[in-house]
């Protein structure tokens, strides 16, 4: 206990296990010394037994000479005074002198174990190393291996042999460690052992708690034990359960008090208390304490006192203050509870002074605790424990008539002294700060002060302020008792920001009563009229109070008679539900409907209501003003009663990816946590503003004579508005009997509204997609919104290059520039105009969209406004070459790009360069044709070119006739063009395949190896010297078996190549021939530099042929293939195939039958298989 020393206690973490030592006690106390400090210097294993947590335990021990006296006795549960483990000691080195004399002590000395029926033992032989040994010759059994022998047969780490580390330090380290080690796991298996055994007997006792004549107090002394020894082995959280576990017991028992027969031994509990000393936090054994728990004559507050300061003990020993602090509160309670439930006879004020000393001697406690990480984590309950402490102090000055304001008695003096007398320990330090604070007035109001200064500061430090609050309201009260009412008002505002933040209003309305009278005491009128309106409007008083409060503050207007009047806060008066602000769009004239709680108890007259609000610039460029719904939903949102836990969070999704790019995760978090999280009355967002500024009310909103009627109000406010732009609603005034204006808040969020000239909107529409290459006709939208267009006013449209318009009804051509005189439009009417408009067709293939914009000049703008238009073309047109050997033909295609039909009629294809080529149309004559982008129309020309042109490109014009395929009116014929450029498209060289069976074969066969004969014919260039041929086929109808890709050699003369390649049908049928690519073959060049050489040409590389230099001769054809032959087939005859083929196309006699042979040696005669 702090402060004291007289206390007889015992300390159970100085005790250590018992260990005895037997045999030759000369050697064993020559090393004592060494091997008691060998064995705490490493934490050791402690497995138990049932596969409870493995424990490090530091071991040490206490060596005693073995005698009968010190073994325990039957029925002895004193644990710690009993020896554990037990040691032989022997340096015997001769085989002849253990077997006449050493055994034989041995074997009595096991005989004794046995009778105690004790099974921890060790035996340990102590050897001198002889440096002369290793010249000897070794003897056949040694005394160590005669012990094993006879000892250790079945317990065979019982027996060590070491060697004295006294006469060889080097040679003995290992021999040593192994024996130090050994004891400390022997030593916790004993332990082990016994625990097991001495839970049985604590599990037997607890289970016979019903019978008769069991006794807690002897259960409690036994458990105690085992605890005891948890804590001498330094497991302090197991001996901490321990004692749970006997606190558990004990609240069970006086839980079920009523509710049954009371046990004998509970009686002695309900005896009338004499003594009420507090808690004693001491790391021993309470020797007085313990001994009246052993005597049946302890009261239910000193059991407690003393169970709970040895569970003090194992948390402090754990180095855990915090969870100490954490217990106390829920210690203190529990026990006024159990003094109730056992009817416990008790001096008035005595549990109010056991839980104040208890509380001191806790909090002393913590305080020996100077690290940061302790004072952090023990403050979380330490601040409680305070306020409890002034909460029970407060309570003995009532009692002893210590309060300010009250005058003590001859009766209080006497209950003080009763008081004092069940205080046994004077010299504890809690006990003389009690006895200083009772001795006078003086004292408790110091002492009082300080308690709940602490308790402030704690509840402050540790984040709660609320708590902190509440007390300082507490300490309000107090303050003005003793007349110190400026002290009392700062805690009374502080506590009534608290009570407002967090919704509390009893307790807000409460505290508005005290501040009135705080503030009237203190002559602060204008504070006290304030006051006074807000608790006339406070709807949790009664309607007396509220009127008497509105009584006081009209009767002190019209005292103090200000000039100029009083401002205060709207807030408690009036409360903004909507705002409705209408802008005419004709005038300039502004209407804000306002929709207000009215929470004054009477009808009052209000001279003036008006609303300021601020010019914020022009906005011309927003051409629609927001509709009044609108408007009345931002008011909504704006002015609604903001309340900090209703408040929407910013959350974001976070989606987290693999590495595989699927979801792995989602989650929600919430960005800047802290500025949401911190605490509100930490800055100033919520805090309550006691004095507004006024706004500028130049700009304002204004109605007059208003009768507020108790509830809801509708407020029509009007102003004009001469400038056009953005308008903020600021504040709102209301001028209260003359002489007092109640200002509203600044707004949370902006309310704002648009005083706007709107201009005209031009649009152009149309009623389908706009091509390009056709007359379209688009509507031009004039919609005049609030704005008057005279007649005569001139548009100005001005068109991109490539677009011409025309005005619908007017018969001049098509130009870029268009003037357009309107008709008169009205405000907020639509005029129509039809708008011809054409874009010419690009001189090129074109597919994707052609963008135009119009620009229109109008006078009632400044700027030009740009419409952007997007044409899709009408039509296009693709080339393709098509060959036939040496003969060139130009395909071309034309087609539409949306469902409009148009006719297409002359087309014209012209050779523009050189001039050596020409072409001749193979199109017949015929009428016009219909194209859109389900129809197409392909023309064909045939190309007639000189040799000496067969290099140089070629360009061409194609040409025709097209318009629009309508009925109902003539069309103008439009002309088409788009060019064309031709490069490298003279054949040179022709490629011809054939596939013919193996030899000795007739027919291609599945399966059957066959010979693709390539022959390739050079037609014109001779430039040439090289050709890489590839040959390609379909993976499931052929195999290549041969030589897939080769280089083809050209000399000056030969112009014909040849080659065989082995392939090998896969299916049978008609199948295509595998396909023959050709490519330009280009050597390494030997001379070319690895460094300089770009191109790299010291590596040979393929170039491919333009389109239409290699004719293929057999592209189309196919060859027929037949089964592979059967076995049954291969008999008189073999079925085969007539091979009827053609170039292009495969020659079939029927699709149901197949035109077969069946070849003998005599005849040969047609058949037809059904299929």
């Amino acid at each position: 206990m702090n402060g004291t020393d007289r206390i007889p206690e015992i300390s159970i973490i100085d005790r250590k296990p018992i260990v005895t030592y037997a045999g030759d006690k000369d050697l064993f106390l020559s090393l004592e010394s060494t091997l008691s400090s060998s064995l705490p210097n490493e934490p050791t294993e402690w497995r138990r037994a049932y596969g409870r947590a493995i424990k490090m335990v530091n071991v040490s021990a206490t060596f005693v000479p073995f005698t009968k006296d010190v073994l325990p006795k039957e029925g002895d549960h004193h644990l710690i005074d009993q020896p554990m483990f037990h040691t032989y000691w022997s340096q015997c080195s001769d085989v002849d002198t253990y077997k006449s004399t050493v055994r034989e002590d041995i074997e009595m000395w096991m005989r004794v174990l046995m009778q105690y029926n004790l099974n921890d033992w060790m035996i340990v032989l102590v050897e001198t190393y002889d440096f002369r040994k290793s010249n000897k010759l070794l003897p056949r059994t040694t005394v160590f291996d005669k012990i094993k022998s006879d000892f250790g047969a079945k317990h065979a780490d019982r027996c060590l042999v070491v060697i004295n580390p006294l006469k060889s330090e080097s040679r003995s380290a290992g021999s040593w460690r192994g024996l130090v080690v050994n004891t400390r796991l022997l030593l916790l298996t004993a332990y082990d052992r016994t625990l097991i055994k001495f839970e049985e007997i604590i599990r037997e006792q607890r289970e016979r708690r019903n019978q008769a004549g069991w006794s807690f107090c002897k259960y409690f002394l036994l458990q105690e034990e085992l605890a005891f020894v948890l804590e001498m082995l330094g497991v302090y959280e197991e001996a901490l359960v321990q004692y749970d576990e006997l606190d558990a017991l004990f609240t069970q028992f006086v839980l079920n008090f009523n509710l049954g027969e009371t046990p004998d031994w509970l009686t002695q509990f309900q005896s009338p208390l004499d003594s009420w000393d507090g808690l004693s936090i001491t790391t021993g054994v309470n020797i007085k304490e313990r001994a009246r728990i052993q005597n049946n004559t302890t009261s239910v507050l000193q059991f407690r006192n003393y169970l709970f300061s040895r569970q003090c003990a194992m948390l402090l020993y754990a180095n855990k203050p915090s969870e100490v602090a954490e217990r106390t509160l829920p210690y203190l309670h529990n026990c006024i509870r159990e003094l109730s439930l056992l009817d416990v006879s008790i001096t008035q004020g005595a549990s109010a002074c056991w839980v104040f000393l208890s509380c001191l001697e806790i909090l002393q406690t913590c305080e020996n605790y100077k690290e940061t990480i302790h004072v952090e984590s023990y403050s979380k309950y330490t601040a409680g424990i305070w306020a409890y402490a002034r909460q029970k102090l407060e309570e003995l000055g009532q009692l002893c008539g210590l309060m300010p304001g009250q005058k003590q008695t001859s009766e209080q003096i006497h209950t003080s002294v009763q008081i004092f007398s069940g205080l046994r320990e004077e010299f504890a330090k809690p006990i003389e700060k009690l006895k200083k604070a009772l001795s006078c007035p003086q004292e408790f109001s110091k002492q009082y002060l300080e308690l709940s200064e602490l308790a402030m500061g704690t509840y402050k430090h540790i984040g709660r302020v609320r708590s902190a609050r509440s007390l300082g309201y507490d300490l309000a009260k107090f303050y003005w008792s003793i007349g110190d009412y400026a002290t009392a008002t700062s805690f009374l505002q502080n506590a009534l920001l608290c009570y407002e933040q967090d919704g509390w209003k009893q307790l807000a309305a409460g505290a508005r009563l005290h501040l009135a009278q705080s503030y009237l005491k203190l002559g602060d009128m204008l504070k006290y009229a304030k006051m006074c309106l807000s608790i006339a409007c406070t709807s949790e008083l009664d309607l007396t109070t509220r009127l008497k409060h509105y009584e006081e503050m009209k009767k002190t207007l019209s005292t103090a008679n200000p000039d100029p009047p009083w401002t205060g806060t709207l807030t408690d008066c009036l409360t903004l539900l909507d705002v409705d602000i209408q802008v005419d769009p004709g005038s300039t004239k502004v209407t804000a409907t306002f929709d207000v709680e009215c929470h004054l108890p009477v009808d009052t007259h209000v001279s003036v209501i008006s609303a300021a609000i601020s010019h914020h610039g022009s906005k011309n460029e927003k051409r629609h003003r927001d509709s009044s719904e609108n408007n009345r939903r931002k008011s909504k949102e704006s002015l609604a009663p903001i309340n900090p836990f209703l408040q929407r969070l910013p959350l974001a999704v976070r989606l987290d990816y693999k590495q595989d790019k699927s979801l792995a995760a989602a989650n929600v978090e919430m960005k800047n946590q802290k500025s949401l999280v911190r605490r509100t009355d930490s800055h100033g967002k919520y805090r309550k503003i006691s004095t507004v500024s006024k706004s500028d009310f130049t700009r304002s909103l204004v109605c007059h004579n208003v009768i507020l009627k108790p509830g809801h109000n509708t407020l029509t406010l009007t102003s004009e508005a001469n400038e056009a732009g953005t308008y903020r609603l600021n504040q709102l005034c209301v001028l209260l009997v003359d002489k007092f204006e109640l200002l509203s808040l600044p707004h949370s969020q902006k309310i704002q509204f648009d005083v706007v000239h709107t201009l005209p909107t031009i649009a152009l529409t149309n009623n389908s997609e706009l091509l390009a290459g056709l007359v379209q006709t688009a509507i031009l939208q004039i919609t005049s919104q609030g704005y008057h267009i005279s007649q005569g006013t001139e548009l100005v449209l001005k068109s991109s290059s490539g677009l011409t318009m025309q005005q619908g009804s007017s018969d001049e051509n098509m130009e870029n520039q268009l003037s357009l005189i309107l008709p008169e439009v009205l405000p907020n009417s639509t005029f129509n105009m039809p708008l011809f408009i054409h874009a010419a067709l690009p001189p090129y293939k074109e597919t994707s969209p052609i963008v135009h914009s119009i620009s229109i000049k109008a006078p009632w703008s400044n700027e030009e406004e740009m419409i952007s238009l997007q044409l899709q073309p009408a039509l296009y047109a693709i080339l393709k070459l098509q060959s036939a050997k040496m003969n060139k033909f130009l395909n071309v295609t034309v087609a539409g790009l949306s469902a409009q039909v148009i006719r297409v009629h002359d087309p014209v294809m012209t050779v523009l360069s050189p001039p050596g080529v020409t072409v001749a149309s193979c199109n017949p004559p015929r009428n016009p044709l219909v194209v859109n982008n389900e129809k197409k129309v392909s023309f064909m020309w045939r190309v007639e070119a000189k040799q000496n042109v067969e290099t140089s490109p070629v360009k061409t014009e194609f040409s025709l006739y097209y318009e629009a395929d309508d009925e109902s009116e003539s069309q103008i014929p439009l002309l088409y063009k788009c060019f064309f450029d031709l490069s490298n498209f003279v054949t040179l060289y022709e490629v011809e395949c054939k596939v013919e069976p193996g030899r000795g074969s007739e027919f291609c066969r599945v399966s059957t190896v066959c010979q693709l004969f390539i022959k390739v014919l050079r037609m014109s260039s001779k430039e040439e010297s090289s050709l890489m041929y590839e040959v390609f086929a379909e993976h499931n109808m052929w195999a290549v078996c041969g030589k897939a890709a080769g280089v083809l050699m050209w000399d000056e003369k030969g112009d014909e190549q040849t080659v065989t390649v082995d392939v090998m049908p896969l299916v049978n049928g008609f199948l295509p021939l595998p396909t023959v690519r050709l490519s330009k073959y280009i050597p390494a060049n030997p001379k070319a530099s690895p460094i300089n050489n770009v191109r790299g040409d010291n590596h040979p590389h393929l170039e491919q042929f333009n389109a239409g230099q290699v004719y293929n001769a057999s592209k189309g054809t196919q060859v027929h293939v037949i089964t592979a032959a059967s076995p049954q087939d291969m008999g008189s005859g073999f079925p085969c195939s007539l091979h009827l083929v053609e170039k292009q196309r495969p020659l079939l006699l029927d699709q149901f039958s197949t035109l077969s042979y069946y070849v003998d040696s005599y005849t040969v005669k047609p058949t037809f298989k059904q299929n």
